[in-house]
């Protein structure tokens, strides 16, 4: 892997959001749907997770098992690295390190995916680069003056290119109140 495939590489995205594109409410998902947690673990499982400092300390239970977290952050330094934490390895870097961390981790990586995570600010800087967009809409509409947002919509991906694959109908949770649904974009 040189230093230009780095920026070749391939980026994905995954996250939820509701018809208003709030993402998140006071550092945590506003919502609870299992079905859709069950199906974040099972796209990104196994595979390189990037997600911001905010969102790693928004994960109830630490690191993301059996990925390679990798956390992007101001100061890594007030963080620890981890290696095989439940299967999976966690790194803090800087954005301007991201190229230097996936070539180190090459071996590790060349045939895994790369999930971005959240939160918004990350979903940004990675924004055009990404292949695939997978979107949970949630049939709600609620805001809130903490709420954090999507940097894109449908309309936008469709703007900037992208193609919607698949869409699922609305389906009711099992578990909770939410009605919700997937759509998967491709560049």
């Amino acid at each position: 892997m040189t230093n230009n495939d780095v920026i070749k590489m391939k980026y994905n995205a995954i996250l939820a959001m509701n018809r208003k594109n709030v993402i998140g409410r006071k550092n945590s998902i506003p919502w609870y749907i299992p079905e859709d947690l069950n199906y974040f673990r099972r796209i990104t499982q196994n595979q390189v997770v990037i997600m911001g400092r905010k969102t790693f300390d928004s994960l109830p239970n630490g690191p993301l098992t059996k990925r390679i977290n990798i956390v992007l952050t101001t100061d890594p330094s007030n963080y620890k690295e981890i290696e095989n934490h439940h299967e999976g390895m966690l790194y803090f870097i800087k954005y301007e390190e991201i190229e230097y961390l996936l070539n180190k981790l090459e071996a590790d990586i060349i045939t895994k995916q790369i999930y971005v995570i959240g939160g918004s600010d990350i979903y940004k800087l990675f924004y055009p680069q990404y292949n695939t967009i997978h979107l949970t809409i949630v049939e709600d509409t609620t805001t809130d003056e903490k709420d954090v947002y999507s940097p894109f919509n449908e309309d936008d991906l469709i703007e900037k290119g992208y193609v919607e694959k698949y869409r699922e109908s609305i389906r009711k949770s099992e578990k909770s109140k939410y009605e919700f649904f997937h759509v998967i974009y491709e560049k």
